[in-house]
């Protein structure tokens, strides 16, 4: 006694999404996303994640397609005349859902920072319009790599694809600061303005709980120049701290 996986798929049954628009992006500009559906109406559901987020725990997206149309481990038994039951292919995997035991994490109740920014931004249920999916995200406010995520269904099928946008400015600013601080403490963070795609004069402006200053770079194309940023304050509490 045996078993084999016989797949038996009518076209239809699977949406195909390809990615029609740009995929680099500047962090102070709206996120257009535009998908190519190969049905021509249906609703979709798009992601725009900070991959960062995801880097943390590694994770990655588990296509609809494998889950709900390929090879699952049988839920029923087979007993045979001997009395023994048939093993399952543990090497099958199983699906799993998140939002459940993060949420409990006693690290939920710790502040976060401010300071640094993470973004994770949904479209809701939109409509599959002579098979284009469009959407605009608002800008991002930051630098880095997202990950899109596209859901498609229909009264067919349903699809899902998986895309990476890159947000980067022409001037990019990297931060060190520290965690925390006695009062009275002096500490130099450090500050690294690195030209992308921009020759001039920048300025930035920096305040460190009440106290601002100006500074004035000259940067040639390419050019990456770092300085200090200095912190030193008598008080207890959350220190604000602006560099834009």
């Amino acid at each position: 006694i045996g078993k084999t996986w016989v797949p038996h798929l009518n076209q239809s049954r699977e949406i195909s999404l390809d990615l029609k628009s740009s995929k680099s992006f500047e962090s102070s500009n709206e996120v257009e996303v535009v998908f190519q559906s190969s049905q021509t109406d249906g609703s979709a559901l798009l992601f725009m994640v900070d991959e960062g987020i995801h880097l943390v725990t590694g994770y990655k997206n588990q296509n609809l397609r494998n889950h709900y149309l390929s090879e699952r481990e049988l839920t029923l038994g087979f007993l045979t005349n001997f009395g023994s039951i048939i093993q399952q292919d543990k090497s099958l995997k199983t699906f799993l859902m998140g939002g459940g035991d993060e949420i409990s994490d006693p690290g939920s109740n710790v502040d976060k920072s401010k300071f640094f920014k993470t973004v994770a931004r949904s479209s809701g249920i939109i409509p599959i319009e002579d098979g284009t999916i469009r959407y605009t995200f608002p800008e991002p406010g930051m630098e880095g790599k997202f990950r899109v995520v596209a859901f498609a269904v229909s009264s067919d099928g349903f699809g899902m694809t998986t895309e990476h946008l890159q947000v980067q400015d022409p001037v990019s600013l990297d931060i060190s600061l520290p965690r925390f601080l006695a009062p009275d403490d002096t500490v130099l963070g450090k500050l690294q303005v690195r030209s992308n795609d921009f020759s001039g004069e920048v300025k930035i402006n920096v305040s460190v709980d009440d106290t601002s200053i100006t500074k004035k770079i000259e940067l040639q194309d390419g050019e990456t120049l770092v300085d200090e940023i200095k912190m030193q304050v008598s008080r207890i509490g959350t220190i604000p701290v602006t560099v834009e």
